[in-house]
């Protein structure tokens, strides 16, 4: 039975059916497979799925891989009194050979008991394969003498240098300020 279309477009139920047909195989779409190609939870569950195997490929490079990665740089910054290679080989990281060797908490702690001068310091990965090591140092604000030594002390009174004259810290115009008559028991201070 032709439909209601005109000219050469007319065509039977069949005939429709048939081009119907011929438009499936042509592309490769089922009935099927467009039920879920334009449903929008498979596309959710499949981003999700991407997204874990990601995940677990990501964990699996760095607990297994990222072991044998070697440390290519170190960077230092805001030093004045140290030099660099001393504060890399105090806290260690000149002589780590790979990136995540390096235990970040006992290289602070090495170097804030070392170095007198250093007030705190952090350390941070450096993309791609380094770290920086942050420091911030202490000020000398005033100067005492004890037991025929002369001591630069920070702020809040650390004693960060041992000195056998105050020349220096006079040059310097750190304020000398007594101890009322205590000796100061020191370590760590060269």
């Amino acid at each position: 039975r032709p439909t209601k279309l005109r000219g050469s477009e007319a065509m039977t139920g069949a005939d429709y059916r048939k081009k119907q047909a011929m438009s499936r195989t042509d592309t490769g779409m089922t009935e099927n497979k467009r039920k879920i190609a334009h449903n929008p939870l498979s596309y959710s569950l499949l981003k999700i799925l991407i997204l874990l195997l990601g995940v677990l490929l990501l964990w699996g490079l760095l607990s297994f891989g990222a072991a044998s990665i070697p440390l290519t740089k170190v960077e230092v910054e805001g030093l004045t009194q140290y030099a660099e290679e001393e504060i890399l080989v105090a806290s260690g990281l000149g002589t780590s050979e790979k990136l995540l060797d390096i235990d970040r908490e006992s290289a602070v702690q090495a170097l804030t008991t070392r170095y007198p001068y250093i007030a705190s310091a952090r350390i941070r990965y450096a993309f791609p394969l380094g770290y920086r090591v942050i420091i911030e140092e202490e000020v000398p604000v005033y100067y005492t003498c004890s037991a025929d030594d002369y001591f630069a002390l920070s702020a809040d009174l650390k004693v960060l240098e041992r000195a056998v004259s105050p020349r220096r810290y006079l040059e310097q115009g750190l304020q000398q300020i007594s101890l009322g008559g205590r000796v100061l028991y020191l370590s760590g201070v060269r």
